[in-house]
C-alpha cells in the first residue's frame, strides 16, 4: 500500500480515500506564493481560531520547515479590512518565529492572493494594511498564475550621518548606509565579486547591539546607472532570492550616495525588481510580481 505523505500532500497513485481517512483533519488550508524565490505561506487569519492554543510564531516555524513543514522564508496571516476602504490587513511572521513590520515582496504576495480569491470589491487598486502602516497596491496585469503590482511603499526614513557609516564586524569595519523603509535596512556595496564570508558579516551585522530589532543587510554591485546587482541577508530568515524592502533599501541608498539614479532595476540570480523613487521626503514605489504556486491543507499543527 502506498504511504500517505506528510502535511497532507497526496502523490498521484495513492490511495486518497483509505489514506486520508488516516490522517488529521484540519482546516487549516494554506495558499503558497513566491516572488523570484522569495516565498511566503499565505494562510488566512480565521482558520487559526479553530486552533486556540497554537500561536502564530510557532505555526510560522512549523509551516516554514523546509524538510517538515510546507516550506517557506515567512508565514503571512490575511484578513479583510474595512470594505468601504478596500483594504486587507496583513500580518508577517518570519521562519524562525520573530515578527517583521513589512515585506515587500510578502505584499505582493497578497496581492497576488487578494486577486486570485477576488477577495475584493475592487481588486484592482486596494490598501494593504501592514505593521509599518497603510500601502496603496495597483494591480497591473495577471499572465496565467503570476500577477503584477506596483506597490507604494512609503517615504523612507534616511538619517544623513547613517549615510556612510561603520560598521563593524569580526572582518573588520565596512562602510554602510542604514535606513529604515518599513523595516530596518543596511545597503552595504561592493566593486567586483560578491565578498566570500558575506554572510557572516551579514549575521553579524544583523545581531549588531546598534540594532536592537535586528537589521537586513544587502551587498550590491552598481552594473550601470539604474541597475544594481544584489545579495539579500535578512532577520529571521537568512539568505533570501529576493527582497522587496532590500531592494528598497538598496536603490534608495545608491541614489542617495550618488552611485545611480531612479528608476532603479535591481536584479539577483533568480530575477529583478524595479524601485521608483524622486529622492528625501517622497514615497518610492516597488513594481514587483507575485505567483502563486498552489493551495492545500497543512497537517502539523500537533505542539
Amino acid at each position: 500500500m502506498h504511504q500517505s505523505a506528510p502535511n497532507g500532500v497526496i502523490f498521484p497513485g495513492m490511495n486518497e480515500t483509505a489514506d486520508m481517512q488516516k490522517l488529521p483533519r484540519s482546516p487549516l488550508q494554506f495558499t503558497k506564493c513566491h516572488t523570484d524565490g522569495n516565498d511566503f505561506i499565505i494562510v488566512e487569519s480565521s482558520s487559526l481560531n479553530t486552533f486556540e492554543i497554537l500561536q502564530p510564531h510557532v505555526l510560522a516555524r512549523k509551516i516554514c520547515d523546509r524538510r517538515t513543514g510546507i516550506g517557506g522564508d515567512g508565514l503571512i496571516l490575511v484578513s479583510l479590512g474595512d470594505v468601504a476602504g478596500n483594504e486587507v490587513n496583513l500580518s508577517l511572521w518570519n521562519s524562525d518565529g520573530s515578527k517583521a513590520e513589512i515585506s515587500g515582496n510578502g505584499t505582493c504576495c497578497v496581492a497576488a492572493f487578494v486577486v486570485w480569491r477576488d477577495l475584493l470589491i475592487d481588486n484592482s487598486r486596494f490598501i494593504a494594511c501592514t505593521g509599518a502602516g497603510r500601502r496603496e497596491v495597483q494591480f497591473l496585469k495577471r499572465i496565467e498564475s503570476k500577477f503584477h503590482f506596483v506597490v507604494n511603499m512609503g517615504v523612507p526614513v534616511v538619517d544623513r550621518d547613517c549615510v556612510e557609516m561603520r560598521v563593524r564586524n569580526s572582518a573588520g569595519a565596512v562602510e554602510a548606509t542604514v535606513l529604515n523603509v518599513g523595516n530596518p535596512q543596511c545597503a552595504l556595496f561592493h566593486e567586483g565579486g560578491l565578498p566570500q564570508d558575506w554572510k557572516m558579516i551579514s549575521g553579524e551585522i544583523a545581531a549588531d547591539a546598534r540594532f536592537p530589532n535586528g537589521v537586513n543587510v544587502s551587498f550590491s554591485h552598481m552594473l550601470d546607472r539604474h541597475t544594481l546587482a544584489t545579495t539579500f541577508f535578512e532577520r529571521g530568515a537568512g539568505e533570501t532570492f529576493s527582497s522587496g524592502t532590500g531592494s528598497i533599501g538598496a536603490a534608495v541608498s545608491a541614489i542617495v550616495r550618488g552611485f545611480t539614479e531612479s528608476p532603479v532595476t535591481v536584479q539577483t540570480a533568480s530575477g529583478g525588481l524595479r524601485v521608483m523613487w524622486n529622492g528625501l521626503g517622497s514615497s518610492v514605489e516597488l513594481e514587483g510580481h507575485a505567483e502563486v504556486v498552489g493551495e492545500g491543507t497543512f497537517f502539523g499543527i500537533a505542539e
